[in-house]
């Protein structure tokens, strides 16, 4: 499955997540600092299918560290799955 970052959502609690949205819980495994490009890899709890998702430019996430738990989601149609 591939969810293009900047469409995910992110939030630290799963209340806060739009509720079209598909909604999981994950563990902060990389901070990727690139400027408006910054991105967080997460681990989904249930696979461990690794989620990269951007992070927003307003600064709300800066205090965020590998090893923290995080919920993110985004809408099903925005999702493209391959065949592996």
């Amino acid at each position: 499955m591939f969810v293009r970052p900047e469409v995910a959502t992110l939030e630290r609690s799963a209340e806060a997540l739009p509720d079209a949205c598909l909604k999981f819980n994950g563990q902060v495994h990389s901070l990727l600092f690139d400027g408006a490009n910054s991105a967080v890899l997460l681990r989904e709890a249930r696979s461990g299918f690794e989620f990269r998702v951007a992070l927003p430019q307003t600064g709300r996430f800066a205090d965020m560290k590998v090893g923290e738990q995080v919920c993110f989601g985004f809408d099903p149609q925005r999702a493209i799955c391959f065949r592996g």
